[in-house]
């Protein structure tokens, strides 16, 4: 691994913040300013959280048709929650320093039996924006557990085609129909991987990060690979169908989709399924095992998955019939993860997490060009990828809180014979390997002393190493020739901005009024630097609905194999009509080119959510939305 330079005044800052971890706890008598309204007790209770700079937590089903009394003066933590709660059988429990519980009366022993007064409870950031607590202007989408299991998804795979903002084409397992020869960033897909590809910009434009954390890529076309993640180690799938440049960086033009894993699964789960085509080929088999179990301070998540899917052959459909056969539509594939999600309190104030995700994943595919291909061969392929987190979240003062990770992650395909030369010399073995390292600090909290209620902010920084080879050769690397390789290391900094433009009110139609302000610079060895701002509204005139616009711009740096790909001259008779032989020669030049510069966008959208406050049951959501590149980075997807 390169060597990770000091990041100055933020490795300072959280050295002084780990010595100094006793302090961080809020003193519980301390006396905060309160101005709440009369409203249904669970809006009372978020409203209490945030004017008290604290994690509040109650079951839903508790504060159904309760209303909570006004609080407005000068209280502490403990004596607001009293009049909130006045007249209810709730009680308030504090789990720790700057958590509180709200529990019905009488179940203090349940309480104790199952450790939650000792352990501290998930922080959960919406995906969109790195303030706990903050507002979002960007439309977010999330697929709950339960949403996942009445889906029937057998893959995390399925389930993202099957939204209206993914676009089915780029990477994925159905569009390698007769694409896997020649030049095409996208089909270069051997093994079957499928990568998100909102609003059909490309998958290198849509970010995928597994619990906030990037993934490595060994993809020509980018993006990174969800095909064999385990489904039942997902608690939700949260998707920002927005340009999010601004506050992850590049990749994410089109928006974010992040993967939540699991925390806090108690027990054990075996699945098995089958699943088939009626019109023949591609049998579904699949297998898993979850288990989990957390004690006082902490909890781990174990999921295995075993998946194996027939080959489609081109005579399997009607559309391709007439096509030579064999010819794969969809290749046969058999593939085994595993994946573990961990946390653990280390300190009064801090607590460490590991999430890990393995992939192995073997595929055999036939491909049949006649006349360029003298027969038809079956082309295996394998991959192998693993992507790791860890790190420490922990208080500050005054509420703060801070989180620092490392993550490592590799992605390696290999084929064999090798497509890379041409189509009519493939031979061989072809390896393409990517990989990332990184390091982020970051820190979110409120400022108070505004008129109108308390600012939030996050701040952070790191440091990133990838790397992207590509080469061809037989077995082992001593005999790998032709290789193209390259690297690139990344320094950004990162900022957001929450500030409500008005007071909390009981005023018809004025709920919230948020002002949201982002911004990220990148510094790129290879490609240069970049900055990008992003600004938003969220205007809710009732609790209930919500009016949302965001502007912003973005960017995307070219991934190592558009800068660095093996460089290629390949001489092929492609057919013209206008010659007497029916066809005439064509030297084709592929390969990277280093010197790309990012592609840029403007990006702008404008929406509205409707959700429903009873039960939660009715949401709707609608957004209008723009996106302009400029530099696109492209080549000819099929030379024939």
């Amino acid at each position: 691994m390169r060597r990770i330079p000091s990041i100055g005044v933020l490795i300072i800052l959280f050295a002084l913040c780990l010595g100094n971890n006793q302090r961080v706890e809020a003193a519980p008598d301390l006396r905060l300013h309160f101005d709440l309204p009369s409203e249904p007790m669970d809006r009372a209770l978020r409203d209490f959280a945030l004017q008290a700079n604290c994690n509040i937590s109650f079951e839903p089903s508790l504060v159904v048709g309760l209303q909570a009394p006004p609080v407005k003066g000068e209280y502490s933590r403990s004596a607001a929650l009293s009049i909130l709660l006045a007249g209810t059988a709730l009680k308030a429990v504090t789990v720790n320093g700057n958590t509180i519980q709200v529990i019905k009366s009488g179940d203090e022993a349940e309480l104790d039996k199952r450790g939650l007064e000792r352990r501290v409870l998930e922080e959960i950031v919406v995906t969109g924006t790195h303030i706990r607590g903050g507002s979002v202007a960007s439309p977010v989408m999330e697929i709950g557990r339960e949403e996942i299991d009445r889906s029937g998804y057998a893959s995390l795979s399925e389930l993202m085609l099957s939204l209206p903002q993914n676009f089915g084409g780029g990477i994925n397992a159905g569009t390698i129909v007769n694409n896997g020869t020649v030049n095409s960033r996208y089909a270069n897909n051997p093994t079957g991987a499928s990568v998100p590809n909102l609003r059909g910009l490309g998958p290198g434009s849509t970010l995928t990060l597994i619990d906030g954390h990037r993934m490595a890529s060994g993809l020509g076309g980018g993006g990174s690979d969800i095909a064999s993640i385990p489904i039942d180690a997902i608690d939700r799938v949260e998707v920002v169908t927005d340009s999010a440049s601004a506050i992850y960086g590049s990749d994410a033009v089109a928006g974010v989709v992040n993967i939540i894993l699991k925390r806090d699964y108690q027990g054990a789960k075996t699945g098995f399924s089958y699943g088939y085509a009626p019109e023949g080929g591609g049998a579904e088999k699949r297998a898993s095992q979850l288990f989990g179990t957390s004690w006082s301070g902490g909890n781990v998540m174990l999921a295995y998955e075993h998946m194996q899917q027939d080959a489609v052959d081109a005579k399997n459909r009607d559309f391709t019939a007439a096509a030579p056969t064999p010819n794969s539509l969809l290749p046969s594939t058999k593939s085994n993860s595993v994946t573990v999600s961990a946390r653990q309190d280390v300190a009064t104030a801090a607590s460490m997490f590991l999430d890990g995700l393995v992939v192995a994943r073997d595929a055999d595919r036939y491909l049949w060009y006649p006349g360029i291909l003298p027969a038809p061969a079956v082309y295996p392929a394998t991959l192998r990828k693993f992507a790791v987190a860890t790190g420490l979240d922990f208080n500050l003062w005054h509420g703060w809180k801070g989180t620092v990770f490392f993550n490592d992650a590799e992605d390696k395909t290999e084929q064999s014979p090798a497509l890379l030369t041409s189509p009519v010399e493939s031979e061989g073995m072809e390896r393409t390997l990517g990989t990332l390292r990184g390091v982020e600090m970051s820190a979110n909290g409120s400022i108070e002393g505004l008129p109108t209620g308390p600012a939030r902010v996050a701040l952070g920084g790191g440091y990133r190493w990838e790397g992207f080879s590509d080469a061809i050769g037989g077995p082992g690397d001593s005999s790998l020739t032709g290789v193209a390789t390259g690297d690139r290391k990344v320094r950004y900094a990162f900022g957001e901005l929450s500030l409500p433009l008005v007071g909390k009110s009981q005023r018809t139609g004025l709920d919230v009024l948020d002002l949201l302000i982002s911004g990220r610079s990148e510094r790129y060895f290879d490609v240069g630097s970049t900055t990008v701002p992003k600004v938003g509204l969220a205007y809710a005139p009732t609790a209930s609905v919500k009016l949302r616009s965001t502007w912003g711009k973005a960017f995307r740096a070219p991934n190592l194999y558009d800068t660095n790909g093996v460089g290629q001259l390949i001489l092929l008779d492609l057919d013209n009509p206008a010659s007497s032989t029916g066809s005439s020669p064509v030297l084709i030049r592929s390969g990277g080119n280093p010197a790309l510069r990012p592609e840029t966008a403007n990006a702008w959208s404008l929406g509205a959510d409707y959700a429903g406050l009873q039960d939660n049951t009715l949401k709707l959501s609608a957004t209008a939305f723009g996106i302009k590149y400029k530099n696109r980075i492209s080549e000819i997807g099929n030379l024939y």
